[in-house]
């Protein structure tokens, strides 16, 4: 073998070489610097001096032909304009991007809800009564005094000789007390005794003759009210009563002399009022209005009145036991 066989042998191996690492060196993540490794050109010109070359395992005798060289150098030697293989995505020295800024605070749409803290329970206090509500009391006894004063309406007076005129009978104060009862549902009963004392009466006869005399009286009456309840200081009531009247005069003067008389009649009243907390534990007081019927009083001799009436102004106080 010549050298000039064995220079050409030692180039087909390299280009060969070559050839078997470039797929290794495409996919490797290292890039390919051209300062490194300058492009090469190894193909075989046809006006190269080299005619034969001995490949090995081959007996002397073959010999390569000028064309089989060319086609070898042609298949085997890369070209010129083969690409390089380069990596998509080369290190940078770029800072990274800064993450974006968080939303304000005050932006109430995109900030989470903040945990409320837990609003804290107060046991509920009992219900209290209203200020002016008040239980209905207790049933019960009660004892009462009284004092008032009566504006008398004038009666129709008459005598044998025929009707009298200008019949009036003055006003008088009044005391009384009574026992009672309640029932513990705003109803409450009681008896009363009540002394009206001593009024003028006055009139002039058929004969234009003026007489005078006076009267006083006692009632006893069965009552009955009802208690408005709702209000703590003054309760309201209503009621009504019938009893016992009797009517007394004294003698009269003027005219005929008639001496006094006593009557019996049938009483009824009416009352309005209202109870009012004093403070005492036991008593209330009582302001109220009697208008009351006392039925008719006469002289002992044909003078006579009829039906003494009159509107009555009353204050008391109650005890409950």
């Amino acid at each position: 073998m010549t050298y000039k066989d064995m220079a050409a042998l030692l180039g087909i191996c390299a280009v060969s070489g070559i050839l078997a690492s470039a797929p290794a060196m495409a996919s490797s993540p290292q890039p390919l610097s051209p300062q490194a490794m300058p492009p090469m050109d190894l193909s075989v010109s046809a006006a190269s001096p080299v005619q034969l070359v001995e490949l090995a395992g081959a007996d002397t005798g073959d010999k390569a032909t000028d064309e089989q060289l060319k086609k070898a150098g042609q298949d085997m030697v890369p070209a010129d304009n083969m690409k390089k293989a380069t990596h998509s995505a080369e290190p940078t020295t770029q800072p990274a991007p800064e993450p974006m800024p968080m939303k304000a605070a005050d932006d109430k749409d995109k900030m989470p809800a903040k945990s409320m803290p837990a609003k804290e329970t107060k046991p509920e206090a009992p219900a209290k009564p209203d200020a002016m509500m008040a239980e209905a009391p207790s049933a019960g006894f009660y004892i009462r005094g009284d004092v008032g004063y009566g504006f008398a309406v004038d009666p129709d007076g008459s005598t044998s000789a025929g009707a009298m005129t200008g019949e009036s009978v003055d006003n008088a104060a009044l005391v009384g007390g009574g026992i009672g009862y309640r029932f513990g549902n705003g109803l409450r009963t009681d008896m009363t005794f009540d002394f009206r004392s001593d009024a003028d009466v006055e009139a002039t006869t058929a004969g234009g003759t003026a007489v005078t005399s006076e009267v006083n009286g006692w009632t006893m009456m069965v009552n009955g009210y009802w208690d408005v309840q709702g209000m703590e200081m003054v309760t309201p009531y209503l009621g009504a009563g019938i009893g016992y009247s009797r009517l007394e005069t004294t003698n009269q003067t003027g005219g005929n002399a008639e001496t006094g008389d006593t009557s019996s009649n049938l009483a009824w009243a009416m009352m309005l009022g209202a109870t009012v907390d004093v403070g005492m534990a036991d008593a209330v007081l009582d302001l109220g209005y009697r208008y009351i019927h006392l039925g008719d009083f006469n002289q002992n001799g044909g003078a006579s009145y009829d039906d003494l009436m009159a509107h009555e102004v009353r204050l008391g106080l109650r005890y409950n036991f």
